[in-house]
């Protein structure tokens, strides 16, 4: 015998819990009906209609307020350009010419205009270095594949 035997500590519950049907279905009755009592709660009355005055008693006129529009909040301010340092701008445009091997077309995230801006930020002029990279890939020959293998 263990030491908890020995000082009559047992772990059974020696039939404090009813396990069987009938008291499992009142276990789950009283489970699903204290879940939806919240639900119930929840749920808005139907606003109470204003009564007016009994037949017979006078209306006195009270003067009333002004009516104020509630206040409205200004807009906030429009947040500033984002700044971009030169090496984490490269670093973007290197990533999103990467981009495509995992199935995202990197025409979507404008890599042009990224390389346009950082071209233009460093002090060089964008247009010019597209119109002279277009004239030097212009003087290169062009080359074409067949595409179909050749046949033997």
């Amino acid at each position: 015998m263990n030491w908890l035997g020995r000082r009559g500590i047992r772990f059974n519950m020696n039939g404090l819990m009813p396990t069987g049907r009938r008291s499992k279905s009142l276990m789950l009755f009283t489970a699903m009906a204290a879940f939806s009592v919240p639900a119930a709660l929840a749920q808005t009355a139907p606003a109470a209609q204003q009564v007016g005055p009994a037949p017979g008693i006078p209306v006195i006129a009270t003067p009333t307020q002004p009516s104020v529009a509630p206040a409205v909040p200004p807009a906030p301010p429009p947040l500033p350009p984002v700044m971009w340092d030169p090496v984490s701008a490269q670093d973007l445009i290197y990533y999103i010419q990467q981009i495509g091997t995992e199935g995202l077309n990197p025409a979507d995230y404008d890599p042009e205009g990224l390389a346009a801006g950082l071209i233009d930020r460093s002090g060089g002029n964008s247009r010019q270095v597209l119109r002279d990279t277009e004239a030097a890939l212009a003087k290169r020959p062009k080359v074409s594949a067949p595409l179909t293998p050749p046949s033997e």
